[in-house]
């Protein structure tokens, strides 16, 4: 006899939309392991464009059901406890912006998880698109490489948007002597609804200042 498996090969799945309810946002959706297969040394490496900031805060890993068709669902009252289940390093260029998001489970899994997370969508266009790039790796009686691509479409809310992104420098000087500051540090964040929103980019002036 032989008997299929729903999901057999399949171990990263990703899934995007503009969040409902903040459009200064993108939800983003990673499906890990949808196989079931018994996987251990997992680690989930995200590439988002250029267009989007990923808040760190947001990140948060659910356990699933699946049932005999192969559905997932996503079980809010089985959350994964960050440092104890898994660990996350966002790895943000302070020069580019350019980020790369890698979760590592930290023990042997043989079920499906899924990973949910917010991006800032940092664009000017009236329309756009923001893509990512998953990679998934893992050990198990064989060595588990997969990549996956994704992408949503966003409208900026307006009617109409123009902006460029720039550099920004800032000098930091002594108010009474003038000479320049070393090692004074910056953070630039976001403003939502008035309020101070995610942070950007963080930065420390350098023997220039």
């Amino acid at each position: 006899a032989s008997v299929s498996v729903p999901n057999s090969g399949s171990f990263a799945t990703k899934s995007g939309k503009q969040d409902p309810n903040d459009s200064a946002y993108a939800d983003w959706n990673i499906v890990v392991n949808k196989s079931q297969s018994t996987l251990k040394d997992v680690v989930v490496t995200d590439q988002p464009s250029s267009n989007q900031i990923v808040d760190p805060d947001s990140i948060v890993i659910y356990g699933t059901t699946i049932d005999s068709n192969g559905n997932v669902t996503e079980n809010t009252a089985d959350k994964l406890v960050e440092g104890t289940d898994y660990t996350v390093n966002l790895d943000t260029n302070q020069t580019t912006g350019e980020q790369t998001l890698k979760i590592s489970f930290s023990n042997q899994i043989s079920t499906a998880y899924s990973i949910d997370y917010k991006a800032l969508i940092n664009s000017s266009l009236t329309n756009d698109t923001l893509s990512n790039t998953v990679s998934i790796t893992g050990n198990g009686e064989k060595t588990v490489n997969q990549d996956v691509t994704s992408s949503t479409k966003v409208v900026n809310n307006g009617g109409s948007s123009t902006g460029t992104n720039l550099n920004l420098v800032i000098q930091k000087n002594d108010q009474d002597t003038g000479k320049v500051i070393v090692g004074a540090e910056f953070a630039l964040y976001s403003v939502s609804n008035g309020q101070k929103g995610q942070l950007l980019r963080t930065g420390t002036t350098d023997s220039n200042g």
